[in-house]
């Protein structure tokens, strides 16, 4: 659309950043993948609702300022940590998983994470953005998909070890 003169052209201008911007926060809000703002210390500042969901928790925990690293498998901590200052050095990292703390059933909830680094203008200081998805059952698929090509294998193994012997018994006359 054709603008007739600058002041609606402006007009038109700040209702499509609006609009944008409005846009863009449902995008965050209905994603389904957590996506989080941390300090670099791994402070949680802002987050979607997504994360209720991937870390159990019910809607009424309050988790601004909480440490992610809380949330982590005591053994995915360290890992996290490294990663946060790959992030810092080189600013992005991609395909990270960890572990999320278990109820006493034992069961962990595997999330596959992607960071970016973001920087502050108003007063150089760095944050990360964090991208975060269950991928618990692709996880169990990929195992149980492993175990079943083990299994395969070692059938093809002992088959040709039947025909082998078989073959050879068939080829040795019977005294």
């Amino acid at each position: 659309i054709l603008m007739k003169n600058t002041s609606d052209n402006s007009q038109q201008s700040n209702i499509d950043f609006k609009g944008r911007t409005h846009l863009l926060s449902n995008i965050l809000q209905l994603s389904q993948d957590a996506i989080v703002l941390i300090h670099p210390e791994g402070k949680i500042i802002e987050y979607n609702p997504a994360i209720y969901t991937l870390f159990n928790l019910h809607e009424d925990v309050e988790i601004e300022n909480l440490n992610l690293l809380d949330f982590l498998h005591d053994d995915d901590k360290i890992k996290m940590e490294s990663d946060v200052e790959y992030v810092l050095k080189n600013g992005s990292l991609t395909n990270c998983q960890y572990r999320i703390k278990t109820d006493n059933k034992g069961i962990h909830t595997f999330i596959e994470v992607a960071y970016n680094q973001i920087s502050n203008l108003d007063n150089n200081q760095n944050f990360i953005a964090l991208f975060a998805r269950d991928v618990t059952k692709r996880m169990i698929d990929e195992n149980a998909l492993q175990k079943a090509k083990e299994k395969a294998e070692q059938a093809d193994r002992l088959k040709t070890a039947f025909l082998a012997n078989t073959s050879h018994e068939i080829r040795t006359p019977i005294n």
